[in-house]
């Protein structure tokens, strides 16, 4: 979702289903930030929560990444 010409805001959520039987699920939701220099850089910033439903407790989660855009 484009918030402007310079950053974007993404939201996604996830159903995490382990192979292990014993294992549960987890869901996940996160929010990503995409902020655009001038040039061909992108910085994310993001945060998430990661939890099982059927528990209580919830893991957090921050994370920074950094992009370069190539071509046209």
């Amino acid at each position: 979702m484009p918030t402007g010409q310079q950053v974007d805001l993404n939201v996604a959520s996830s159903y995490l289903i382990s192979f292990d039987r014993d294992d549960s699920q987890l869901v996940s939701f996160h929010v990503v930030v995409a902020i655009r220099n001038r040039g061909n850089w992108v910085l994310r910033p993001e945060t998430g929560i990661l939890f099982n439903p059927g528990e209580s407790g919830k893991f957090w989660s921050l994370g920074l990444g950094v992009s370069r855009r190539f071509g046209g």
